[in-house]
Formats: structure tokens, sequence, C-alpha cells
């Protein structure tokens, strides 16, 4: 049976994911550049900016300008963070879903076994 013990590494996959994907090193593939800094300019430009306004958006894109790789991999975990956090409801409804269904199948199994042993 699953238990929110064994099913929380699906509640923090995403940021883990977006994470590691911001981390990885900057490849070429096919002649398009792949990885860390793309994957950081991407949540600037198509997560964070978006959604804040333009005076501030200015003043992050000026940073981002200037910031060290390990400040745009800082920047991009607290992304991660708030990405996971809009995700939770989701992630949790399907957790208590998939909870609930094993638990049912538990009950059906251990049903069956006591109808058997009668």
């Amino acid at each position: 049976m699953i238990t929110w013990i064994t099913f929380w590494p699906v509640l923090t996959a995403p940021t883990i994911l977006m994470t590691l994907l911001a981390t990885i090193k900057t490849f070429t593939f096919n002649g398009k550049t792949l990885g860390g800094g793309p994957i950081r300019e991407y949540y600037l430009n198509h997560l964070v900016l978006p959604l804040v306004p333009s005076e501030v958006g200015l003043r992050l894109v000026e940073w981002f300008a200037g910031a060290t790789a390990v400040q745009e991999w800082f920047f991009a975990v607290a992304v991660a963070v708030n990405v996971n956090a809009v995700l939770l409801p989701l992630l949790y409804g399907l957790g208590a879903t998939v909870i609930s269904i094993s638990g049912w199948f538990a009950r059906m199994r251990i049903n069956q076994r006591r109808s058997s042993v009668r």
C-alpha cells in the first residue's frame, strides 16, 4: 500500500527536475545550444518576466545580465520552488488519488484472502 512517506518524491519532482536542468553544463547538440545557461534564461524570459511589473522586470534583466553562474543557479532554484508551489495542489490531488486507489486494492486483496479462508 502506498503512503505519503513513499509518495513524497513526487511532490518535490518539479523542483528537482527544473534544478537539474538548470544545473547541467551547457552543451551543443545538432547545432542547438542546450543545458544550464539557456535553461536559466528561459526561466527568466518565460516564467518570471511575464508575471512581474515592467520596472521590476527591467531591474531583474539588468541583474541577470551581470550575474555569475552561481547567482543564476540560485535564481533558477527559486523559480523551480515557486513553480512547484503552484503545482502542489495538483500533485497533492494526484497523490491522494493514488493512495486511495492503492488502499482500495489492498482492502480488496485482504477481503479476497478472508473469503478464501472461510
